[in-house]
């Protein structure tokens, strides 16, 4: 998800900035790894992929609930800083 990019811009500057785009691309290199796995597994304990997609579909609603909650904050923080 691109849109996670901007939110460390937003707030942070110089080492801390950096550390943030470290963190969601930390982060997004670990779920390309594990979520494979994640649903494999459950593919195999269930026989079908019934179960996985909406595992799937749920943490991609828990993405959007970070995204939209953080985003807003730092926009917010952002206004209240200029």
């Amino acid at each position: 998800m691109p849109q996670f990019w901007w939110i460390p811009a937003i707030g942070l500057t110089g080492a801390a900035a950096a550390s943030g785009i470290a963190l969601i691309n930390s982060v997004s290199n670990l779920s390309g790894f594990i979520g494979p796995y994640i649903t494999g597994s459950i593919e195999d304990a269930t026989g079908s992929l019934t179960y996985a997609l909406p595992a799937i579909a749920i943490i991609m609603v828990a993405g959007m609930t970070v995204l939209l909650s953080t985003g807003r904050r730092m926009e917010r923080l952002d206004g209240s800083l200029s």
